[in-house]
This record gives C-alpha cells, sequence and structure tokens, in this order.
C-alpha cells in the first residue's frame, strides 16, 4: 500500500504531505482545486515523463516522494528481489527530483536509480485508470489483452509467444545466412588463397631471428675465419706462439718454486692459465674449421627474408601475428564451408517451430472461443447491475486469409501475430433490437465508462497490481448507477488499495478514508493542499457536493443519511 505521500514545489503544490488507508480512500473537491496535480504528481513518482513545467514559480527543484509497504505484493517482491533492491521491514521508498537544470534523479530506497527502473516498479505497484483510458476500449488491438486477462489464458499465449519468438529469431538468423551467401563465397576464395599462401611458407615464430643471425655469419665469413685462424696461430700453432712462451714461465717459476712459498702460491694461479688458453686454442681451431664461405646461402637466406617480408606487409608485423590471422581466417573459412550444414540444421530447426508454433496457435484460438459465452454474459451481468438492462455484449474473432502462411485454422491458412492467430473486437448493442456494433461507433461516454469500471472489477481478483487509482471514472453517470459503480469500488477495495477521485456523493459517502482537495491563497500565492477529513466534516463535503457551498440542515441531513446507509 501507499502509506504517505510527499509532494513539493509540484505545480501549485507547495509542501504537502498526507497518509492514506489501506483500503478505500475518497478524494473529492471543487472543480480546479488540484485533484488532477496529486494524481500527476504521483504519476510522475511512478515513471512518467518529466518536464521543467512541473516545477512551482520561483524554485529550481520539484520532488516527489512516496513510502510504500510492500509486505503481501508477491510480483513487486519478487521484482525487487531479482533487481538486488533489498526492502527494510518491506518498506520501498520511491523518490524522483525534478530539476530546471535538466539533472533530473531517481531515489529508490535512499540510492540513486534509473528511469526504466522506476517505471518497471511503477508498472507493477499502482494501475492509474482515468477517464483517457476509456479511449483503449476504442482501439480492438486493446481488446484481446483484456479477454485473455479475464479468462486466465496468460499462461497459454505466453507458450505460443515463446515459440513466436523463437521462430522470429531462427527465421532472421536464416535471411541473415541467405544475404550473406555471396559475400561468403567471396570471403571463402580470399580465405583459400591466403591461408595456401602462409601454409606453403612453413613458418615457426623462432625463424626470422634465427636466418638474420645466420645472414650476418654467412655475409662475413671471410672475416670471420682470417680472425678465428690467425688468433689461434698465435696461441698454440706458430713459433714461439703465447703457449710455448707461458710453458717456459711455468717452468723457471718451478725451477725457483722450492726457494719461496710466495712463488709456489704464484705457479699454482698462473697453471690454469695454460689449460684454459689450450681449451680456446682448441675452439678457434674448430671454429675456423667449420666456416663455409657459401654465397648461395647467403642467396638462400635473402629470398627468404624478402618472402617473409612481403608476409609481414601482408598478414601481420610480427611472424606470431601472421600465424594468429591464419588461425584466425581458418575458423572463419570452417564456419563458411558448414554454412550450409548450418542452412540445413537451421531449417530443420525451423520446421519442428513452426510446428509447435501451429499447434500453439490452435491451441490459443479454441481456448479463446470456448470461453466466449462465459465473458459475454459475464459482462452483460456487470452491465446490467450498471442500469444497462437491455444490453448485448459480443466478442467478434475474425481470421486474415494468408496463402503463405504455414497455420490452418477453420479451414484456411490464416495469418499470425504475436498474440496469436486472428484478432477478436467487442460489440455492444446498448439498447433491444440493434445489432451489436464496434465501441467506437456506438459507446457513448458514460458507456464507456461503465464498461471499463466492469471489465477492472472483473479482472481486479486476478490483477497483481496492488493499488488502483480511479480518477473520476465516474464521468457521465449518476443516480442508482453511482450507487452500483460504488459498490464495485467498494469490492476492489477489499483486495486492493484504492484511491478514487469522484464528483458524486453516492460515492463520496463510501465507508473509507475521504480527503479533501482545497486551493486557497497564501501570502499572494495559490496553494493546493490536502487533508483527510473527520466524520463530521465528511458530512459537510457530501452536504456541499449535493447542495453546493451553501450548505442547509435539510442538505446535512441528507448527506448523514447517506454517510450512515454506506457504511
Amino acid at each position: 500500500m501507499l502509506r504517505e505521500l510527499h509532494i513539493k514545489d509540484f505545480a501549485i503544490i507547495h509542501n504537502l504531505r498526507v497518509q492514506f488507508d489501506e483500503n478505500l480512500n475518497i478524494l473529492t473537491g471543487e472543480t480546479g482545486a488540484g485533484k488532477s496535480i496529486v494524481i500527476g504528481a504521483l504519476g510522475l513518482l511512478l515513471g512518467e515523463r518529466a518536464d521543467m513545467d512541473f516545477i512551482r514559480t520561483g524554485q529550481e527543484t520539484a520532488s516527489v516522494e512516496g513510502l510504500f509497504h510492500c509486505e503481501n505484493y508477491r510480483d513487486v517482491l519478487s521484482f525487487l528481489e531479482q533487481a538486488g533492491i533489498e526492502l527494510c521491514e518491506d518498506q520501498l521508498l520511491l523518490k524522483r527530483v525534478v530539476s530546471r537544470s535538466g539533472r533530473n534523479k531517481i531515489y529508490i530506497n535512499g540510492s540513486l536509480s534509473t528511469l526504466a527502473m522506476l517505471k518497471e516498479i511503477g508498472n507493477r505497484l499502482v494501475d492509474i485508470h482515468g477517464q483517457h483510458q476509456h479511449q483503449l476500449l476504442l482501439h480492438p488491438e486493446n481488446h484481446i489483452e483484456v479477454y485473455d486477462s479475464f479468462n486466465k489464458l496468460s499462461p497459454i499465449r505466453d507458450k505460443y509467444k515463446e515459440f513466436y519468438v523463437k521462430l522470429q529469431k531462427c527465421q532472421t538468423e536464416l535471411n541473415a545466412l541467405h544475404q550473406n551467401e555471396r559475400e561468403n563465397l567471396q570471403k571463402k576464395d580470399l580465405f583459400e588463397f591466403q591461408m595456401k599462401e602462409i601454409d606453403d611458407a612453413c613458418l615457426t615464430e623462432a625463424e626470422e631471428d634465427d636466418l638474420k643471425k645466420e645472414r650476418v655469419i654467412l655475409h662475413n665469413a671471410d672475416k670471420l675465419y682470417q680472425a678465428s685462424n690467425q688468433s689461434y696461430e698465435e696461441l698454440y700453432s706458430a713459433d714461439d706462439s703465447i703457449i710455448e712462451r707461458l710453458n717456459r714461465v711455468l717452468e723457471e717459476l718451478s725451477s725457483i718454486a722450492d726457494y719461496d712459498e710466495s712463488i709456489k702460491k704464484i705457479l699454482k694461479e698462473v697453471k690454469p692459465s695454460l689449460f684454459l688458453l689450450e681449451e680456446s686454442s682448441n675452439a678457434l681451431r674448430d671454429y675456423s674449421g667449420q666456416i663455409v664461405i657459401n654465397p648461395e646461402k647467403l642467396s638462400e637466406i635473402e629470398d627468404r627474408l624478402a618472402e617473409i617480408s612481403e608476409l609481414k606487409r601482408k598478414y601481420g608485423n610480427t611472424l606470431r601475428e601472421i600465424l594468429a590471422y591464419r588461425k584466425k581466417i581458418g575458423k572463419e573459412y570452417n564456419a563458411i564451408a558448414y554454412s550450409n550444414e548450418t542452412l540445413k540444421e537451421l531449417n530443420k530447426e525451423i520446421a519442428i517451430m513452426k510446428k509447435d508454433l501451429a499447434k500453439a496457435a490452435v491451441n490459443l484460438a479454441a481456448n479463446r472461443e470456448n470461453l466466449v459465452k462465459k465473458f459475454e454474459t459475464v459482462m452483460e451481468n456487470e452491465l446490467r447491475q450498471l442500469s444497462m438492462d437491455g444490453v448485448m455484449f459480443k466478442v467478434n474473432f475474425s481470421y486474415k486469409k494468408d496463402e503463405n502462411s504455414f497455420i490452418k485454422y477453420c479451414g484456411m491458412q490464416v495469418s499470425f501475430s504475436e498474440n496469436g492467430i486472428g484478432t477478436l473486437e467487442f460489440l455492444i448493442s446498448p439498447n433491444p433490437g440493434e445489432e451489436p456494433r464496434p465501441l467506437a461507433k456506438i459507446a457513448s461516454g458514460g458507456e464507456l465508462s461503465r464498461i471499463m469500471l466492469s471489465l477492472k472489477n472483473l479482472l481486479a481478483a486476478q490483477d497483481t497490481v496492488p493499488i488502483m487509482i480511479f480518477d473520476e471514472v465516474d464521468s457521465g453517470i449518476g443516480g442508482k448507477i453511482a450507487e452500483t459503480v460504488g459498490l464495485k469500488l467498494k469490492r476492489i477495495s477489499q483486495n486492493k488499495q484504492v484511491f478514487c477521485i469522484t464528483h458524486l456523493t453516492q460515492i463520496a459517502s463510501l465507508k473509507g478514508a475521504h480527503y479533501r482537495i482545497e486551493k486557497e491563497t497564501l501570502k499572494g500565492r495559490t496553494v493546493t493542499t490536502i487533508r483527510r477529513l473527520s466524520e463530521s466534516e465528511r458530512v459537510d463535503e457530501v452536504a456541499r457536493m449535493s447542495g453546493g457551498e451553501s450548505i442547509s440542515q435539510v442538505t446535512r441531513e441528507h448527506a448523514k443519511e447517506m454517510l450512515s446507509a454506506a457504511s
């Protein structure tokens, strides 16, 4: 339930705070007092479009804040849980701030949120039904939703819609495959050429570095041979080589080592140098013996590096990037190569889906037609209670022939949409002897009001939205009909929190919380206020509504009787 509403600087409301009852809340007031403003503020809180014109003159921001208690609202609680919104003692605080600067803000339980989230919550919390909603009845496309809701056909329709959505998705995928077929063939040829060019090169990641090192060696082979061979000779093979001279040094030191311990130490340090030089000279001998001056090999390496350079220019900055590109196009090539298989599988899947969808469509249509008499009877009874005694209410089904459709019904191929096959429209004959005709062509404003109220009354028990607002739905009715309307509103309020803005004394007299919306001038400014009336104030308000501003003892007594009778 909506426990409390706080409106600040919204239109001609300065600072309004009001608490509501959990069942029926009646709002009355003179024309122009601001009843529609209060509903507008509540609509803003629930996600309707924001406008800077909402902000009170002289202020920079307007705000609307609502505290809801959601203890038994399963649909709302489930959504909030999925959205990760935590409640404290099952209370939900919504706040919306509209700013002239355009920096509007939305808060859900104190945390900043989005307009999309606010709308989702608002749709699950409150159903605002005003006179403009009567116009919805004038559009047949809206009738099917009402009809399915009353007959509890939503699960069957949801199953149909599940198949419908899947089929549309697969059909879109199939169309895309067909449209891309020529492009894919071109890609396939290109990928084949590129893969062959890369594969024929037999690349490895380290090859380029190895080739460059080998190229340096071959390019400088003569220098390498001369230097290494000369070094070998100087160390070992030449007359009076370094190793020979070092041997003589060791002999001289050995001859005097017994005379001085320090010489022994030096000798011990010099000996390893001889072994190291011998190993180095052997290594230089082997190295120079391996060096080959090979211009042909050098030319091959240069050609190979040129080939790699050309591949890098086409496919990547490094050999690793080229190999990664080869792997990528290989996957794309396989996807294209197997696209025919994909098409076959997709066509099989679509064929199965069409069968499922056709079966679900026929089942939904059959259920709708089987329940039509029940719906017509209930609606006629409801309308007769609202003094439409000779009314005839009909549901007209029509199916459009479509030779390209795969769904057959009533012996012909029929078109289909996300709502099923065919359409339905409510028809009415308000007076005996007249043929039922579309609502748009025959129903008056008062009749539309009664039809809509009847539908709301029928759907109230099935509708999961816990709060209903009726904004002057009693337009165009009065007398005994108004009493019946009041009883229906009262019945709805037994399971839901109901707000009713009314001009009728029969509805204003119903047992419930009664609020008066007034407009007054304070300090040169017009201000709208709202307050809950006491029992004695209710008598005066009902008397005012029935007799005007001049309340007499007669109108007051009459008001007391009406309130007593309604209780």
